[in-house]
């Protein structure tokens, strides 16, 4: 019988994401990971398979909690020009208060892994695209009320 799991996933994955987001992918070793989230080698493959499965829950984690979650969210009802415009001011917050000047996970994953793994370009393609989807039903709801000039 299985023991049962004696760690917080959402911390792991929460510390996990620091690692990833100040090293990238490639420079971020699986004792890296270890260290970071105090679980051991092997309770980290039991529970995420490699680096990668973690790497990809790491993602899928931290484009679920984006800014864009509310402009996604908003897209279709919520209003045009305030939607889009605490989205932008959430993102320049969010970079304003990070020290280490770390940028955006997924746009340093798309600069970093997209060009050479075709399952990671695929996952940026479809999350940005869903991001851009959001934006332009927003600004043609805005330019149909008047809220957003042509």
């Amino acid at each position: 019988m299985a023991r049962p799991k004696a760690f917080d996933r959402e911390d792991v994955l929460d510390k996990a994401t620091q690692v990833f987001w100040l090293k990238g992918y490639e420079a971020t070793s699986i004792q890296d990971l270890v260290e970071a989230t105090g679980i051991n080698r092997g309770s980290l493959y039991n529970t995420f398979t490699d680096k990668a499965g973690l790497f990809g829950a790491v993602l899928g984690r931290y484009t679920d909690r984006s800014p864009a979650r509310t402009l996604v969210a908003n897209a279709d009802d919520g209003p045009p020009r305030a939607t889009i415009e605490a989205f932008f001011a959430d993102l320049v917050h969010i970079g304003a208060a990070d020290p280490e000047r770390r940028g955006c996970l997924l746009t340093n994953t798309a600069v970093e892994l997209a060009p050479v793994d075709a399952e990671v370009a695929a996952y940026v393609r479809r999350a940005l695209a869903v991001m851009e989807d959001a934006l332009a039903r927003l600004v043609e709801r805005g330019q149909f009320t008047g809220e957003i000039g042509p």
